[in-house]
């Protein structure tokens, strides 16, 4: 069975991440396919994080999260902006996008 730890290169550096989104260090032994949708986000960016990227590029990161996580996963993203990191995000939340975003742009009625 496919396990979370060996999706990721540096499971020291993980840690932090892991606990300030509500993760337990188990996680790491957890099946993939018992994860929550939610908890595959999380992971996902935590993951990510764990890189130490300079720009993160998010679809969606909140979406499907209760607000609990939600508000840990944005002091996660403001946290790595506070830092001087970049983020590039797509939100169907304006609210989010409001909380966030420096500079957005709005699609109204887009068609391909």
């Amino acid at each position: 069975m496919d396990t979370v730890g060996p999706h990721f290169t540096d499971i020291a550096a993980a840690k932090p991440y892991l606990e300030s989104m509500g993760l337990d260090a188990d996680s790491f032994d957890c099946p993939i396919d018992r994860l929550s949708t939610g908890e595959r986000q999380r992971l996902g960016l935590t993951r990510a994080m764990a890189l130490s990227p300079d720009c993160l590029l998010l679809y969606e990161p909140t979406s499907g999260l209760d607000d609990t996580n939600r508000t840990q996963v944005e002091a996660l993203i403001c946290n790595h902006l506070t830092k001087g990191g970049i983020a590039l995000m797509v939100t169907h939340d304006l609210a989010q996008a409001c909380r966030l975003a420096t500079l957005s742009l709005r699609f109204e009625n887009a068609r391909h």
